[in-house]
């Protein structure tokens, strides 16, 4: 969950063609996400997002070399439809943690529903939908939360923050074994050099 450098004035092209636009129309008008062609899915998206992401998951930060790479919507096409092809609102994201995310998205406030915005308007909503729903789930676009996890030599994140905890436990699952174990790989192999360095610099 380290937060990126993301340009939301610099929206791919693709994300404000008319197609585009005449998705984004039918799904106002059915008040429903209805894209059969998933039309946020596209190479020219994806490829910005691996950029501005290093090719890692925005939520575990494993890399994605040969593991399946999704176009995650922070805030959940499904129940948010008119924003399914909102620049602010898309993320790159492991199988995994797209998956375990779904439609999970808490928030503290009141939900915002749709209000009469413009398909011109929908890439730059996401800070005023913050200050009126306050959300749970930690977003690295725009949110630096490095200094509040907390790792244990077992491999598990935490965090005294009750966002970031739902962030990990209830939305992401980010104490999956796959993950631990890897954490656990990168602890053990820094003590070893550690450890090397130590015996070096000791009988010098």
């Amino acid at each position: 969950m380290i937060k990126v450098n993301k340009d939301f004035v610099d929206i791919p092209k693709i994300l404000k063609s008319q197609n585009r636009k005449d998705a984004f129309t039918k799904n106002i008008s059915s008040s429903q996400y209805e894209d059969e062609k998933n039309l946020y899915k596209v190479g020219s998206v994806q490829k910005r997002l691996k950029m501005i992401y290093h090719l890692k998951c925005a939520y575990c930060e494993q890399k994605l070399l040969d593991a399946p790479k999704h176009i995650e919507h922070y805030r959940p096409k499904d129940i948010y439809y008119w924003l399914a092809y909102s620049w602010d609102n898309l993320l790159l994201s492991c199988g995994s943690c797209n998956s375990s995310k779904g439609t999970n998205f808490q928030i503290k406030k009141s939900i915002v529903t749709y209000n009469n915005e413009s398909f011109e308007d929908i890439h730059s909503l996401c800070t005023s939908y913050d200050i009126i729903e306050e959300p749970m789930v930690v977003n690295p676009e725009k949110e630096d939360v490095l200094d509040k996890l907390v790792f244990d030599k077992e491999g598990n994140i935490s965090s005294s923050d009750d966002r970031i905890i739902y962030t990990i436990n209830d939305v992401c699952k980010l104490n999956r074994e796959e993950l631990v174990q890897k954490r656990v790989k990168i602890l053990n192999d820094f003590i070893n050099k550690y450890l090397y360095f130590r015996r070096i610099v000791d009988t010098s």
